[in-house]
């Protein structure tokens, strides 16, 4: 078992368990703690790579290091990658060079991996490989790829590495980037950590080579042996020694061993020689001095001292030293990432409580103490017993014995919970995460050396406007369904009314016709019988032929209009001359139109063929148009009546320069029983029907009717489909609601 795998396992059951910003910050805390460790590099990355897929749900992806080559061009090193070999040559070489070895090298930049590594970096985004222009390069038979999203890694402005994974549902888009950021971040530091383990490595490597050197010399030393005379001369010193720093064997400076030293450590020297001279530094208290090397460098030197000069055969003080500057360096960047990587969970926005199996909280954030009203910082909160601090939560969540006993429950359990909320005295509402965390002992544990065996990790986020959100469109949802029933059932009983209503008007209508008829017809024969009346009785007479004679027009009118309307009316088209019938009703008109001094223009098209309507339907049409024109256009003015055809139609046209139809009158001019506002207020007369039998009519025929202004007056256009060598019957008019 390697030194991180207990920590490994136990971020890894709790990553499983969260909510993805939870893992989101296990992952990062994840990757803080690992840069602690001296565990193998390929194994953090591929845990980290196992985290990567598991936040992006991706199928694949790789961590990489960017080199540069002699060139100075960038180039990809993988630290952990997916197993995407395809045959037995790439599994050969996955084996080879990721199993066994280094990691591969990607070299060639025109790719997707290779974009990314250009200007310093470059985020990559493609959800459509197959026609993405920047995904060649991809060899043969590799497996397929839909989607795929590269994240630079940077360390300030340098470019360290890069992430990438491919293949998850609904592609990618910025809002994984953002939730990934602050991974990329723990890459980083990872990367940083994992080059000062190279260097550390290296420096020991050499550092072994020099004690293998020294051995040959002395047997029971393996580091860089010095002896100085008590007044700090320098009396020999390991060939070894002389090589670190690059001077030749056995050189003695004039000036003695201090003049090789730092000018700011030569009285740090001097205090510790002196106490080791005295027996006031053992053996086991090292100091780090800064040696000059001969290119003018200087390494630091972990140095211990012995004092032997009562020994009578070294008569000397024996300073034994260790070159630390790798690690030293390693560790000053280590220490600067952990502050990083500490600032990085400082400033999340979610609330961060970490409490150890005693109770005692090891690490708060300080959007948890904000959270919370806590007036003192985080730093404060470490080390305190977390009962301590309930008292306080509990005066501020508006349940505060409800949170006493979750709180309790969950620290009995141990069980995962998720979405708590929690509803605080000042109206805010959080949302709670409870996970254990089970944990091994460490032989270096971290945290101010505290145990983190069987811990608890406590996470809150303020969800107040998402709740106050959530309860906003409830009810708006539910006025909206009761909105939604209402309109239902009024459009229901508007439609039973207008179905009661025509059928009112049809039975009205159809009783009203006999009476009238007979009123019409015994009126007619006694107009024709004047001898017998007085010329008043006659006057009365015509008075009530008239009379009745316009009801009956009007109750024929109705029953149409139902007819049409209930789609129980039919045609019976025939081949028409469409100038003849428009001039015949036409003439009828003039006699009117002469007596109003209103000129009646005809345009009939002298195109050769016919129209297939129903003549006796659409004569009544015609009438209607050029009535209405003749009823609203006054003294002086002018009607147009044309037809024409076009390509594959028949149109009529009926213009006048009358009174016009106001605009906000258009949409329902078509409706029975509508007149327009202007002629109610110049008290014409009419019942309403004419343009909507007029339409029903035509839309029978298959056609439409329009209407639109004219210099002032108003057009009629009725277009009419051209069937004359159509056989078979019109098809169905359109439904209308009434």
């Amino acid at each position: 078992m390697t030194e991180t795998e207990p920590f490994e396992r136990a971020v890894a059951t709790y990553t499983t368990q969260i909510t993805p910003t939870a893992q989101l910050l296990a992952a990062v805390t994840r990757a803080a703690g690992l840069v602690y460790h001296d565990a193998d590099p390929n194994e953090l990355f591929r845990s980290l790579l196992d985290d990567l897929l598991t936040l992006s749900g991706s199928e694949y992806g790789y961590i990489g290091e960017v080199l540069f080559d002699d060139a100075g061009a960038p180039y990809l090193q993988t630290r952990a990658i997916t197993d995407i070999s395809w045959d037995q040559d790439t599994r050969n070489l996955y084996e080879e060079h990721v199993v066994r070895g280094e990691g591969l090298q990607f070299r060639n930049l025109d790719t997707l991996f290779g974009w990314g590594l250009l200007e310093g970096g470059r985020v990559v985004i493609a959800n459509d490989l197959a026609n993405d222009p920047r995904s060649s390069g991809r060899p043969g038979g590799h497996p397929p790829l839909d989607a795929y999203l590269a994240l630079p890694v940077l360390r300030g402005s340098q470019l360290v590495g890069q992430i990438a994974v491919s293949n998850r549902a609904g592609g990618y888009d910025g809002e994984v980037v953002a939730f990934l950021e602050p991974f990329t971040v723990a890459v980083g530091n990872l990367i940083d950590g994992y080059r000062a383990h190279r260097e550390r490595r290296s420096a020991e490597a050499e550092r072994a080579r020099s004690e293998s050197r020294l051995a040959a010399i002395t047997s029971h030393l393996t580091d860089i042996i010095t002896l100085l005379g008590r007044d700090g001369s320098w009396i020999s010193s390991s060939p070894g020694g002389t090589r670190l720093l690059g001077y030749t064997p056995g050189i003695d400076p004039p000036t003695g061993v201090f003049s090789l030293l730092h000018p700011d450590d030569v009285e740090l020297a001097g205090l510790s020689l002196q106490e080791i001279i005295e027996g006031r530094r053992g053996p086991d208290e090292p100091v780090d001095l800064r040696v000059r090397a001969a290119d003018g460098s200087y390494r630091i030197l972990e140095t211990v001292g012995d004092n032997l000069l009562d020994d009578p055969v070294i008569a000397a003080i024996l300073l034994t030293s260790r070159d630390v500057t790798a690690r030293r360096q390693a560790e000053r960047v280590l220490r600067e990432r952990t502050g990083e990587m500490n600032a990085l969970l400082g400033s999340l926005q979610t609330g961060v409580l970490f409490v150890d199996a005693d109770l005692r909280i090891v690490f708060a954030n300080e959007p948890f103490c904000d959270m919370f009203r806590y007036e003192c910082s985080p730093d404060e909160l470490v080390g305190m017993s977390s009962t301590d601090i309930r008292a306080h939560a509990e005066q501020v969540v508006l349940d505060g014995e409800g949170f006493r006993r979750g709180v309790e429950s969950a620290y009995a359990g141990k069980v995962r919970r998720v979405g708590d909320l929690l509803r605080m005295t000042d109206g805010r509402t959080l949302e709670r995460d409870y996970t254990p965390v089970r944990r091994e002992r460490r032989e270096e544990p971290r945290m101010k050396g505290t145990e983190l065996k069987n811990a608890h990790l406590w996470i809150y986020r303020d969800v107040t406007q998402r709740s106050l959100l959530d309860e906003q469109r409830q009810t708006i949802l539910e006025r909206e369904q009761a909105l939604r029933r209402s309109t239902q059932e009024q459009n229901r009983s508007l439609l039973e009314i207008d179905e009661l209503k025509s059928q009112f008007v049809a039975t009205v209508s159809h009783e009203l016709r006999t009476p009238l008829a007979s009123i019409v017809g015994f009126a007619e024969l006694l107009l024709d019988d004047r001898a017998g009346f007085r010329p008043d009785q006659q006057e009365f007479l015509e008075i009530v032929f008239r009379n009745s004679q316009r009801l009956l027009e009007l109750v024929e009118d109705l029953l149409l209009i139902s007819r049409l309307e209930s789609g129980a009316h039919g045609i019976d088209p025939r081949p028409t001359v469409l100038a003849d019938l428009v001039g015949e009703v036409v003439n009828t008109f003039r006699p009117e139109a002469a007596s109003k001094r209103v000129h009646v223009a005809v345009e009939l098209s002298g195109a050769p063929g016919s129209a297939m309507i129903d003549r006796s339907r659409f004569d009544q049409v015609i009438r209607n148009l050029v009535s209405n024109a003749l009823k609203f256009t006054d003294e002086g003015g002018r009607i147009t009546v044309s037809t024409e055809r076009l390509a594959g139609s028949w149109v009529i046209r009926v213009a006048d320069t009358g009174i016009g139809i106001p605009a906000e009158d258009i949409d329902r001019l078509f409706d029975r029983f509508f007149r327009g506002s202007n002629t109610r207020l110049r008290q014409y007369p009419g019942s309403g029907l004419g343009l909507a039998i007029a339409r029903g009519i035509v839309e029978l025929h298959g056609g439409s009717i329009g209407v639109a202004a004219n210099e002032g007056g108003t057009v009629f256009t009725v277009e009419l489909p051209d069937r004359e060598s159509a056989s078979g019957p019109l098809p169905p008019a359109p439904a209308r609601v009434p």
